[in-house]
This record gives C-alpha cells, structure tokens and sequence, in this order.
C-alpha cells in the first residue's frame, strides 16, 4: 500500500534547486478509474508499474524491465506521456520528490511526501515551500498529465499568478460531542448540496473571500485552521478548479444575507458525501477527515 500526499509549489527553493535531479520519462499503457498500467524510465532503469484507486493510498506493484523490452512496449503509450526531473530529498524521516515537469508541462512544479501509514500522513508539517494541496484533485495525477497541454493545466492551475484561482471557498466543519460535523448550503439555481464559495474579489486575498462566502452564503464565522487544497469543479459543463480552506465554525448567525435562496445544514461526513454531487467537494472531505 502507498501513501503519499502531493502539493503545489510556485518556486523552487535554491537549497533544493543544488539537488541533482533524475531525469524520468514515462507513459500509460492503460489508464482507468479503478487501475493504471505504467512505463518509466528513471535515468537508464525501467520499470513497469500496476497503481489502484485512491488519493491519498492505493496499491502499487512495480517490476524491472529491460531496455529492450521498455522500448518494445513504449509506442502503446502514446498520446499518454510526460517528462520531468525529479529532486529527491530527505525530510523529516520521509522521502521528498520535488517533480520539475518539462515539455507542454513546463513551469508545473509539484512535491510528494511518502508515508508508512495514515497516522504519519495525517501529522505531516509541510514544508513551506509547499502551498496548496493537490491530493484529492484527479487533474494533477500524472496519469492524467500525461495526456493533457499546457494551456488545460494553466486552466486548472496557478501557474502564472499563484494564488489565483476561479473558485474560492471553505469547508466549515464543527464538533458535536466531539464528532467530526461538516456544514454544506444549497446552491441558488438547483438547490444542489455544495460548500460556500465565490469568485476572486479585487483587493482581496483568497482567505479574505473565504471568509466574506461563508458569511454571505451560510452566515458562519471562523478560524482558517489549516492550509487549503484544491479540487475539480464542474460548472457550465467545464471542469474548473476551486480551493478550499478548512474553516472550524464559531458562529453561527440566526439571519444572513443570502438566508431567502438557500439552505444550510451541519451534518455528519458520511451524509454530507452522499448529498455533494461534486466528486471534487466529496474529495474535500476525504482531506478534512484527514487533519
């Protein structure tokens, strides 16, 4: 079983930037929702490489290949491929890669820490250079990199401005008796089950139009507690991008601005994933569950 947690990361810090990279070019046989079937080459070593479902744990099986028998199965892989020099570095008793992605991918830079099991995932301290998480957004699995350009990455991600994304929200959660509690509103038009969000605000920082949603949209207060990921969210029939930031609530306002349009409830994470219709926001509380 692998666990791993993965991040954005907007500049390569110059410490890291001495580490001698490996070069890794790789590509996909077979790419499904429930298994992945990979080729790589690290340098002058292959591998091929069977990965299950999951975001933050999946399994994965990984066999040697020779030279010869790489370049007999690479042509399969193509339209499916990617490039990058990868960074390794010891942190805090873990495996740091930094990946530098080149080609269409060029200026996409990612981290991924490796973990033994869930408790060492959950009381990871990032380093600061990682901003925000990229677990639980299926955009940013190299099995999906490998397939898409520049410009669809520059849609989804920060790559010119960092910190700027199209959707800004929060996950407000709270205790009950010391039970994890999530709270979710409707949205206006369909009254669909989401988390308060909005969009960017001139002069305002992404925390500042979290916080300005939540009020707005569910009439709650409260403390960001934690660094923000970001997911897929689909609006218009386009996949967009959101960041989210987990909130811990500590008020609630008996009336609100947008009180008349929409619903609010504070629930239990399992009910709150049956009634999200974004995978992306279920996601969300696969994170949340995590902290």
């Amino acid at each position: 079983m692998e666990w791993e947690r993965k991040f954005l990361i907007h500049k390569l810090p110059g410490e890291y930037e001495k580490v001698k990279p490996q070069y890794i070019k790789q590509g996909y046989i077979a790419a499904g929702s429930q298994k992945e079937v990979r080729l790589r080459q690290i340098d002058r070593k292959y591998f091929l490489t069977v990965k299950g479902k999951g975001n933050l744990s999946r399994e994965e099986y990984e066999i040697p290949l020779t030279k010869k028998y790489f370049h007999q199965l690479w042509p399969s892989t193509e339209g499916h491929r990617l490039e990058k020099e990868r960074r390794t570095i010891s942190y805090e008793k873990h495996r740091l890669e930094i990946d530098s992605y080149r080609g269409d991918l060029s200026g996409l830079i990612t981290g991924e820490i490796e973990f033994n099991n869930r408790e060492e995932a959950a009381n990871l301290t990032p380093p600061t250079c990682f901003e925000e998480e990229l677990t639980f957004h299926s955009h940013f699995k190299n099995r999906q990199l490998a397939r898409i350009s520049r410009e669809e990455i520059r849609q989804i991600a920060s790559l010119n401005t960092p910190g700027e994304y199209p959707l800004i929200g929060t996950i407000p959660y709270t205790y009950k008796k010391e039970k994890l509690r999530v709270m979710v509103v409707t949205t206006r038009a369909k009254g669909d089950w989401i988390f308060p969000k909005g969009q960017p605000m001139t002069g305002k920082s992404s925390k500042e139009v979290a916080l300005i949603e939540s009020y707005e949209e569910a009439g709650i207060e409260g403390t960001i507690t934690h660094s923000p990921i970001v997911v897929p969210y689909e609006k218009s029939n386009r996949i967009s991008t959101m960041i989210l930031f987990p909130l811990r609530i500590t008020n609630i306002s008996d009336d609100w601005q947008e009180e008349s349009e929409r619903r609010r409830k504070i629930m239990k994470p399992g009910e709150a994933a049956k009634k999200l219709t974004q995978p992306g926001l279920v996601s969300a509380l696969e994170y949340l569950e995590l902290l």
